[in-house]
């Protein structure tokens, strides 16, 4: 009897749903505790008025940027007019430098979007698990915190939490 050929999943290249998301963000934080690597979580908004807030173009970031990160990779829409992207055994020092990597991959004017013909630029915060955050809800809430402090402070930034001398 030969045996069963392993099961293999590919991972979603397009975004999940808010509920997939946060479960297997629960998932991964407690893959990421036991084998000791981290985990980030970005959240980003355009910079747009509330009444301007626009889901298509939610999507559309939240694909764009996806084309520009790993396989292993989550994005979603957590609210409206946010996104949410998973960042696996990614290392906290190196978060600005692959997201601005992953945006100027997009459009050369950087953290920017096109919505017919305006050009759209983005607000973004982002967390570290277990660096900068404990636990799944200190995740969320540090990166949204950062990503609505970008957009206070101007929009069209990148805000990161302070990183501990030692890691």
């Amino acid at each position: 009897m030969r045996p069963l050929p392993e099961a293999r999943v590919p991972p979603p290249r397009g975004p999940v749903s808010a509920s997939l998301f946060r479960y297997l963000l629960d998932l991964e934080l407690e893959r990421a505790n036991r084998l000791r690597y981290c985990v980030s979580l970005v959240c980003l908004t355009p910079d747009l008025e509330d009444s301007e807030d626009d889901l298509g173009l939610t999507r559309t970031i939240t694909r764009a940027a996806l084309r520009q990160l790993r396989r292993t990779d989550l994005g979603t829409t957590l609210s409206r007019g946010v996104v949410g992207l998973l960042l696996v055994d990614t290392d906290p020092r190196m978060l600005a430098q692959i997201l601005d990597r992953a945006a100027n991959a997009r459009v050369p004017e950087g953290r920017r979007f096109v919505r017919g013909r305006q050009v759209v630029s983005v607000s973004v915060g982002a967390s570290c698990y277990p660096i900068t955050a404990p636990d799944r809800v200190t995740l969320l809430h540090e990166a949204s915190q950062l990503m609505q402090r970008a957009r206070r402070e101007g929009g069209d930034r990148l805000i990161l939490p302070p990183l501990p001398v030692s890691i």
